[in-house]
């Protein structure tokens, strides 16, 4: 019931009407039905709603002076035999009518039957319940007023509720509610309810079973939805009347994500039948490796495209990585394989000012223009693009704002020995030898760095060539001297001096001097110190070794790798003037910054 100026619906009915294809042919068959529960599954309108689930729902707010609140509770009827087409008890219904504010409008019930003879557990969740709650006026109540408290209310059902059918035995039944009645057995069946104020009134809700005799019947099995956990079927129950086809059905559980269909035959009659099996659980769009710069997880993605995640872990840090597992909700539960999100660190990149760079794959750069103070070398120095740009045999990915060289190793593109046809212009050149010399390595008495301090000269090196930048960075500082080193085995960068000792920052080893190889050159880790020193390179570097030609094994430490260029290469135009003298103008249309070409 509702107070002053409220109103408020509640509605109580089941319904089932008998399907237009059953047979109007029936049978006086006698069950045994053990019992019936219900529990209260939705609730349309009203506040304060409580009981969802359980056999006794609750709604409104009490009105001024009152404590008690509206509803209605099921209580399923016990033990009973009754004969096909005979009324039986369902339960008794009781109705909680106290002035109240806010009322729900229905409530939905879902219906539990146990039956042992037939055996059968049918579930029906179709019934549902509307209460006329009229506002407690004196003078205004209803034409349906039956007591002298105003105002009565009053439990209707709708007059059309889909059908729900069951099989019990060989029979295929509808379960029809008949109405209430204030006495069982006995009494009159009205189809409606009607209730005092300020009482909770109870009513028996009385049905029967209509049933006609099916020529074949689903089993058990059949609308199953298994866990992708489950194997293999859990009983033989195919058919419930007839013979199952394929009749070798016991032998195809479905797969993940397959739905498996049979028939089942009886008499020239046949009935479709069929079972799925969920996919199996699948990790979604989180497990995916991440740019270091995206802080947070992709919108319109998850944890798990198909199940549940047994963990959800934040979204990881710079140079982390998270993990979990997606596992299926049914019992027997099933997992995906490990899914793992990580997040990059950044790569650790090259800046070139004028130097010549060659690059025989695809590149990948962002243009950059940077200063760095005190840094790479006395006073400010920026770093850009170079405007040689690039040997280039793949293409070219321009992203973004910035422009920066990604760090990775040059894989040979460029196979032209240089050593031999060099040694030969040097000799025709300069047949006398002054401006070159041939050794094994840096450890030839022959070789001597205060040559490139003093003048401009070639060093040929048969063997390999360890650089340290100690060595190697004042090789002609504010000068026309230097050296081009032309090295038919391995160059081999060394990390150098801790130049990033007491500093937070990186610091930069320096090398002076244009390098072609044969073979490899590896610029070497630096780990040296707490704080990973970059290198810079005034002049160049050139390989044209099988594989990976140069390798760059060194990188700054993850936190300045987005700030701070790893290697740096500076232009300097004196290597192209040594080369034209030591190696002849001849050549020089086919040297460009000692870039050799083909």
């Amino acid at each position: 019931m509702r107070s002053l100026n409220k109103k408020i619906f509640l509605t109580l009915l089941f319904v089932l009407i008998l399907c237009s294809f059953y047979s109007n042919e029936l049978y006086a068959n006698t069950y045994q039905l053990d019992s019936v529960s219900g529990i209260w599954t939705r609730v349309d309108g009203g506040t304060n709603i409580r009981g969802r689930g359980t056999k006794e729902i609750r709604w409104g707010e009490p009105a001024p002076g009152s404590s008690a609140t509206s509803g209605l509770r099921f209580s399923g009827s016990g033990k009973q035999t009754f004969t096909e087409g005979e009324t039986f008890e369902l339960a008794t219904l009781t109705h909680f009518n106290w002035p109240i504010y806010n009322a729900a409008d229905g409530a939905r019930l879902k219906l539990s039957m146990r039956f042992s003879s037939p055996i059968a557990n049918p579930e029906l969740d179709h019934f549902y319940f509307e209460v006329d709650e009229t506002p407690n006026i004196q003078g205004a109540c209803p034409p349906w007023q039956i007591t002298t408290t105003p105002c009565d209310d009053m439990i209707t059902f709708p007059d059309i509720y889909d059908e729900q059918s069951f099989v019990i035995g060989n029979r295929e039944c509808v379960l029809e509610i008949r109405g209430f009645t204030d006495s069982y057995p006995g009494g009159n069946v009205l189809p409606y309810f009607i209730t005092e104020e300020y009482k909770n009134s109870t009513a028996y809700l009385v049905g029967k079973l209509s049933c006609v005799t099916a020529s074949a019947i689903c089993g058990d099995l059949d609308g199953e939805n298994y866990a992708c956990g489950t194997q293999t079927w859990p009983s033989n129950d195919f058919c419930l009347v007839g013979e199952p086809k394929p009749s070798d059905i016991s032998d195809k559980f479905p797969q993940e994500g397959e739905t498996v269909n049979w028939e089942c035959l009886n008499d020239g009659e046949s009935v479709d039948c069929s079972a799925r099996r969920e996919p199996d659980p699948l990790c979604g769009g989180y497990a995916n490796t991440f740019d270091y710069n995206q802080e947070n997880w992709p919108t319109g993605s998850s944890y798990c495209s198909i199940g549940t995640p047994t963990a959800t872990p934040a979204y990881p840090g710079v140079g982390e990585e998270v993990e979990w597992f997606c596992e299926s909700e049914k019992q027997p539960k099933c997992s995906s394989s490990k899914c793992v999100a990580k997040r990059g660190e950044p790569n650790p990149w090259i800046s070139t000012r004028g130097g010549f760079v060659h690059s025989g794959n695809d590149i990948t750069f962002m243009i950059r223009d940077i200063f760095y103070p005190s840094l790479i070398g006395p006073g400010s120095e920026k770093v850009s693009l170079s405007t040689e740009l690039l040997t280039l045999y793949g293409t070219l990915d321009v992203t973004g704002e910035q422009l920066y060289y990604k760090l990775q190793n040059y894989e040979k593109k460029l196979t032209h020995p240089w050593y031999e046809e060099l040694l030969l212009k040097a000799q025709k050149a300069n047949p006398q030898g002054n401006k070159w010399s041939i050794v094994q390595n840096e450890n030839d008495s022959k070789f001597n760095l205060n040559l490139c301090r003093n003048s401009q000269h070639i060093y040929f090196v048969q063997g390999d060539l360890n650089v340290n930048p100690s060595l190697y960075k004042n090789l002609g500082v504010d000068s026309i001297n230097g050296c081009i080193f032309i090295v038919k085995g391995n160059i081999n960068i060394k990390a150098g001096d801790d130049e990033s000792l007491n500093s937070t920052l990186p610091k930069y080893d320096i090398v002076r001097g244009y390098f072609v190889s044969d073979s490899t050159i590896t610029i070497k880790k630096d780990e040296v110190g707490d704080v990973n020193d970059g290198l810079k390179i005034v002049g160049g570097l050139f390989a044209t070794g099988p594989g990976t030609s140069v390798k760059i094994e060194r990188a700054l430490l993850p936190e300045h790798n987005m700030d701070y260029p790893t290697v740096v290469l500076f232009h300097d135009a004196r290597y192209l003037d040594i080369a034209r003298k030591i190696l002849g103008d001849s050549f020089s249309g086919y040297i460009r910054d000692i870039g050799l070409k083909e």
